[in-house]
This record gives C-alpha cells, structure tokens and sequence, in this order.
C-alpha cells in the first residue's frame, strides 16, 4: 500500500468566508456538511495545484478550500477522519502556498515558472551554507530565518558555480521537506479485526501534511507531471510513457468530443485530413483525423 494511501479527509463546498476569532481577520470555514474524500489516492498531484493558486486572490483560496478542504491549521484531534475545522486564516494559506510553491520551484522550476529562489552562499571551510537567509524568505518563501537554521551541505565534484547552486537547492529542497513532514505527518500503529499482526503506518495528519508527502515521493520517485490537454490541470506521468495522458476520463471525453465537433468545422471549410492533422497540433495523425470524421458524420455533424 501506497504511504498515506489510506488518509481521509473533510471537504465541504459551502465553506465561507469567516472572521477569525482572535483579531476579526477573514478566514475561511467549514462544516462537516461536505463529504469524506481520499487526497493522495484521488489527487496525484495535489501539491502541484495549491502551488499554482494565487495566494492574493482570496476567492482562489476558498475554491481551493471548497473542492479539496481546510488545509487542517486548527484542527484539535489528530486521529481517525480528520475534519480540520475552525477558522483557518488567508494569512496562514499565503504561508503554505508560498513555501509549497518554492519547494517546487527548488525540484522542478519548470512546474513553478516565474519563481526563482535567490541563492546567496558563502564558503565556511569544505562547506557552503546560506548567508542572507532574510532574502531568501522574502524573495522565495523559504522557511530558513534564524542563523540555527541555515542548510549546510558538501560540495561534490562539480565545484563550478552551477554546481554549487545545484547542491544548495538539493539541500534546501530537503530541509524543507523534513521538515513539514516532522511537524505534519506521523507514524501510527494500526491493528485490524482480519489480521493477527499490528502493522507501523506512516501518514499525514492533515491535508496539508498530505500534500507536504505526496510532494515528498514525487521527489523520492523522481515522477513526471504534464499538463492535461483539456483541463490543464497536472497528471502525473509513469516513466516510459509517451501518449498523451488526461487527468481524468472525463476530461478525455470531453476533448474527443471537442475534436470531432473542430474536425467537423474543418472540414467544411474544406480542408483536406493532411491539413487538418498539421492544424490540429503535433502528433496527430491521418487514423484520427479519420476516426473523428467518421464519429462526425455518425452524429450528423457532416455529410
């Protein structure tokens, strides 16, 4: 079984805007009116999609909170079907986002495009270590302020300055990744009524947790992600696979449909199915085109 596979989680899509209980600041809550929902079974890629939400944008944030659920801030009891209810403030789902999407920016830049952390090193002996940790937590997120904080790693052969960088953004990226796993995850020991034997379940207490491990063995696994064709959203992709991947049926449904309706208008342009392969992208072929014509003059689109 899969590490944190079998976590459940509260998601309610009449969460709201709320003040918080301390200063009045808005926050956001909900109630257990919602449904209970498997993150790292249904959402490969979950930390991919709150890095992409605009921190500043606070009804970007409670859609996010409405279809996944509370990021679990305030939650009290951490066993069994975790609700992560109270009043979870913008400024705490600012704090997550932003560290979330710098750890992404330091695995995969490409993923997290527009963010690049600034490295300022110095040499301690056969040691660099980060000399302006402020900058860095203003510019990029990074959880690294206090002197006791700093990442310190060894250089390996390649001392050249990309190199280096390489090396800096390796130990960071595993800082910060120990790190909220250490504060958001947890080992329990499970028994179960069929099994004579107790088993050691590692597992995240909340949702952010969840999505702080499911970045963690994306890293781990070395995994590849690429944008669905239909919805955009990030589908991870299995090594040696080359098709286009959707991130769900439905989403692969809804672009077949979209290319018989799109070859149908080609083809009453009069174009021919050579020129409509070229027009419909790269790697189309003349068997589709065809298929989708054929779907076309099935449903009545063309003649």
């Amino acid at each position: 079984m899969d590490i944190g596979s079998d976590f459940l989680w509260w998601r309610d899509p009449e969460a709201r805007f709320e003040p918080a209980d301390r200063d009045a600041a808005l926050g956001i809550t909900a109630f257990c009116g919602g449904e209970v929902w498997s993150p790292l079974r249904e959402e490969p890629a979950l930390f991919l999609k709150l890095a992409a939400v605009d921190e500043n944008d606070e009804d970007a944030l409670l859609a996010f909170a409405r279809e996944y659920g509370m990021l679990g801030s305030r939650m009290d009891d951490p066993t069994g079907v975790e609700f992560g209810g109270g009043v979870e403030e913008f400024e705490v789902w600012r704090d997550a986002i932003r560290v979330v999407r710098a750890a992404v920016s330091l695995w995969r830049p490409d993923y997290s495009p527009g963010i690049e952390p600034v490295l300022a090193l110095r040499w301690v002996r056969s040691h660099a270590i980060w000399d302006n940790p402020v900058e860095c937590v203003e510019s990029s997120g990074l959880p690294f302020s206090r002197p006791e904080d700093y990442v310190s790693f060894r250089v390996g052969d390649d001392d050249s300055d990309e190199g280096v960088k390489a090396a800096a953004h390796r130990a960071t990226l595993t800082a910060m990744v120990n790190k909220h796993l250490a504060l958001l995850t947890a080992v329990e020991l499970r028994t179960y009524a069929d099994c004579e034997h107790a088993h050691l379940v590692p597992g995240p207490r909340t949702l952010l947790g969840a999505i702080w491990l499911q970045l963690a063995g994306a890293i781990a696994g070395n995994l590849q992600y690429r944008a669905c064709p239909q919805c955009g959203g990030w589908v991870e992709v299995p090594e040696g696979f080359e098709g286009v991947r959707y991130c769900s049926k439905k989403c692969s449904i809804r672009k077949y449909w979209s290319n018989v309706y799109e070859v149908a208008e080609l083809v009453k342009q009069g174009k021919s199915d050579e020129q409509i392969a070229v027009l419909m992208g790269e790697g189309v072929t003349l068997k589709q085109v065809e298929g989708w014509r054929n779907t076309a003059i099935k449903r009545g689109r063309l003649r």
